[in-house]
């Protein structure tokens, strides 16, 4: 199974995508606390390791900005109810970036490229989604960096309100250097020739269609169900 998985990364794509989708489908606490079980049982068994919290580290930035507004809404409205909202949405959030990039820790870009091109999309969805692995490669690896320039620099040993200002600044400059990788990221593919046209249709390859109908009765019985 996994060999012909390796043979064919379009598959690998298809059931990534199943699962993002799936994620934002589910409202139930409890099914959504399995499927976080099973996404860390998922990366220990591919990666064998215990460091699946750094995956969380390319969406912490957006993590902080979403806790901001739901932690004021609290202090002035009293309600957990909105809370709650944005709780979920982090959960979710948290969820597709482990399981994003465990599949990204395990396969290389050029893998996750090529399973973009096998499953025959228009070549404007191809381009997007082309961009957006390898720009995740990108960022990831610069927030590995920057966290390691933090720990370096002593932040552990600095007070609560300074270490809040070298985060804030950190991510600050996060943002603007994303902008700037995005560019830089298109630009090295444009000039490679990189087009994004498809290696075929998506309705020609039959077994692309047989389980793509598979799981989308899932997801539906899954919806209609939770």
């Amino acid at each position: 199974m996994e060999n012909k998985i390796k043979q064919h990364p379009e598959y690998t794509l298809l059931y990534l995508f199943s699962f993002l989708f799936l994620v934002s489908l589910i409202d139930s606490c409890e099914v959504l606390g399995l499927i976080g079980v099973g996404s860390i049982v998922y990366y220990l068994l591919i990666l064998k390791d215990l460091k699946f919290y750094q995956l969380i580290y390319p969406v912490l930035p957006f993590i902080i900005l979403l806790l901001i507004p739901s932690f004021i809404n609290f202090l002035i409205d009293g309600s957990f109810e909105v809370t709650e909202f944005y709780i979920k949405i982090i959960y979710k959030v948290v969820l597709s970036s482990l399981m994003l990039g465990t599949v990204l820790k395990k396969h290389t870009s050029l893998y996750m490229v090529e399973g973009v091109l096998n499953i025959g999309l228009p070549s404007v969805l191809n381009r997007i989604l082309a961009l957006t692995f390898r720009y995740f490669y990108m960022i990831f690896e610069d927030v590995m960096v920057g966290r390691k320039a933090l720990y370096s620099r002593g932040i552990k040993n600095r007070g609560p309100i300074d270490s809040l200002k070298i985060w804030g600044e950190w991510i600050g400059g996060f943002f603007l250097k994303s902008a700037s990788h995005s560019e830089k990221v298109y630009d090295a593919m444009r000039a490679r020739g990189f087009t994004g046209e498809s290696r075929g249709s998506f309705f020609q390859r039959k077994d692309l269609c047989f389980r793509l109908v598979i799981i989308v009765v899932v997801l539906i019985t899954v919806g209609y169900l939770f």
